[in-house]
């Protein structure tokens, strides 16, 4: 560690070779493609670009800075607030399959915009706290309640054709998972105080997650 520590006062970067592997460099290649192509909006990530000396005319990004909170999948790469302790324990493996929702509700979503408006409800959620997710027909409502009163809230397109219902999580653990699928992701719910299970909705065995809801406050 100390070593790496003055290399970054040397130079002004560190070089850890082989701390992400092949797919999760390709992960996180496509990721950096999605923040390029992306729109240059007011208030969100700051594109800096330069005229280009090949093409007249013509601007070339140089740079961009505060992506992270604006794309899923870098926020939960780069959220620096998160440990992770692991310890050997000599005993069986969770039965997680036990755990998977027999019968389902079904909800579809585009994960990536899923996962965006939850990253943005979430930034002002405190430790420990949870945004509501409030299923209707064809949307979903994110929101972030303190005290009684909303004070944060975003809003994504679904498919839900059953009840409308409300379930709660935390926004950086289902950001994260859902960050994991490309395109259309089918949520498979079956009650608000148990798992939910998340796979891509065209190939449900490329990729699976159970993320356990919070407590819904009042």
């Amino acid at each position: 560690m100390a070593s790496l520590t003055e290399a970054f006062g040397r130079d002004g970067f560190v070089v850890v070779p082989g701390m992400f592997d092949t797919a999760e460099m390709r992960q996180i290649s496509t990721w950096t493609d999605e923040v390029q192509a992306g729109p240059e909006t007011p208030g969100r990530a700051m594109m800096y670009f330069e005229p280009s000396l090949l093409i007249p005319g013509q601007r070339v990004l140089q740079r961009v800075e505060n992506f992270c909170p604006f794309h899923a999948g870098f926020a939960a790469l780069c959220d620096g607030t998160r440990e992770l302790i692991t310890r050997i324990v000599d005993s069986e493996f969770a039965q997680w399959r036990s755990l998977m929702p027999k019968r389902t509700r079904t909800v579809l979503a585009d994960a990536s915009q899923l996962a965006e408006a939850i990253t943005r409800a979430g930034k002002i959620c405190g430790r420990n706290e949870a945004v509501r997710l409030e299923f209707g027909r064809a949307e979903v409502t994110i929101t972030v309640v303190h005290g009684g009163t909303v004070v944060s809230s975003q809003r994504a397109p679904v498919t839900n054709k059953g009840k409308p219902f409300t379930i709660a999580f935390s926004p950086v653990y289902i950001a994260s998972m859902l960050a994991g699928v490309t395109g259309q992701v089918r949520l498979g719910f079956r009650k608000p105080d148990q798992a939910v299970h998340i796979s891509p909705a065209e190939d449900g065995d490329m990729f699976r997650a159970l993320v356990m809801p919070m407590r819904l406050a009042g």
